[in-house]
């Protein structure tokens, strides 16, 4: 694919950051990347929905290219969270306990190309669903006391929200996208923690079914935030757990409390990729 045939650019980034660790609003990382990559004339807008947001920026740009109103789209998101990680420790964690959930979290980039397939449902989306009566659960701004963010998350209250509302969650999208919960190959949850998503597949198992084969890397990388699922493909690809063909649902949780859900069918020679 030439750049010259990339129409649309999306960037999905939470740590909108610059190289001092101030916050950048303009323009939008989305345009600072296609100019770094040469991309001419693409419509270029930054999406923001927390974790959640690569998953909300690839439902954009499916929904653009199946109206005819884009013909590839570049979504992409880089994640440079981890100075939150040195606000929290230079906290008495003890008195302020909501900062060490940010102790969980690392760095990470991503990229997807979609353009048109012939074949007719190899992405699907569930419903995006918010439960904005938890909007305050995770908070992310700028240190007062030093340079950089910094982040506060009633991470069981959290986590207990999302438990609570999961099996019904996964239960409506599988019904929504037409998909059979025992022919999915590979289940990609979003990583907070390899015990927290242990915790939810137990969940989706007792609601669902056995999970075919579900990928829980979190332990090397982290919480890379948007990126997480594009992190997670990469390191099952280089195991190579990943066919040509093979069904995935990539399930994505946001602060606000948001989840999205992304079924597909992986690319042919996926295998082959380096």
């Amino acid at each position: 694919i030439a750049a010259k045939d990339i129409d649309l650019v999306i960037n999905c980034s939470v740590s909108k950051m610059d190289a001092k660790l101030r916050q950048h609003l303009s323009p939008s990382f989305a345009t600072l990347i296609a100019d770094e990559l040469k991309i001419p004339g693409a419509q270029t807008f930054d999406v923001s929905n927390a974790c959640a947001g690569m998953l909300t920026g690839l439902l954009i740009a499916e929904s653009r290219i199946k109206s005819g109103q884009s013909k590839y789209a570049l979504i992409v998101a880089g994640e440079h969270i981890s100075p939150i990680i040195d606000e929290a420790m230079r906290r008495n964690l003890y008195l302020h306990p909501r900062a060490i959930a940010s102790l969980t979290v690392g760095d990470g980039a991503a990229a997807y190309i979609l353009g048109r397939s012939e074949e007719a449902g190899r992405i699907i989306f569930s419903e995006p669903i918010t439960m904005a009566q938890f909007n305050h659960y995770c908070i992310g701004q700028a240190c007062k006391s030093h340079v950089g963010p910094q982040m506060r998350t009633r991470a069981k209250d959290m986590q207990t929200a999302v438990f609570d509302n999961l099996g019904n969650f996964l239960k409506r999208s599988t019904d929504y996208m037409a998909v059979k919960w025992d022919e999915i190959d590979h289940t990609f949850s979003h990583p907070t923690t390899p015990k927290a998503v242990k915790k939810g597949a137990k969940i989706a198992t007792d609601m669902m079914g056995e999970i075919n084969f579900l990928h829980n890397n979190s332990v090397e990388t982290a919480n890379t935030a948007s990126t997480t699922h594009g992190v997670q493909i990469e390191l099952s690809l280089s195991s190579g757990h990943l066919k040509s063909d093979e069904t995935a649902l990539l399930i994505s949780y946001g602060s606000g409390i948001g989840i999205l859900a992304m079924h597909l069918k992986l690319p042919k020679g996926v295998e082959n990729w380096s």
